[in-house]
């Protein structure tokens, strides 16, 4: 539960001292970048803090480049 609210204020803190400034520059693709990468952020952490399990990313990496490698490289070496 701290971890959750911890999370969120350090989220509000960002959004109260960043988003003024790229609303008065105008700088709606800047924003529309801040406020994807934060939220997916702070879901992380907040679902990380509640104990919910995650995935690992290097499963993703692997399932993506292993194909790769093996077009490249070859099958491993059976033994």
């Amino acid at each position: 539960m701290i971890g959750t609210l911890i999370s969120l204020a350090a989220a509000g803190l960002a959004v109260w001292k960043t988003v003024p400034e790229l609303v008065r520059s105008r700088m709606w693709r800047d924003l529309l970048w801040f406020s994807v990468l934060l939220l997916v952020s702070v879901l992380l952490a907040v679902l990380r803090s509640t104990g919910t399990p995650l995935p690992n990313p290097l499963d993703l990496i692997l399932a993506v480049f292993q194909p790769v490698s093996d077009w490249l490289f070859g099958p491993p070496f059976a033994s």
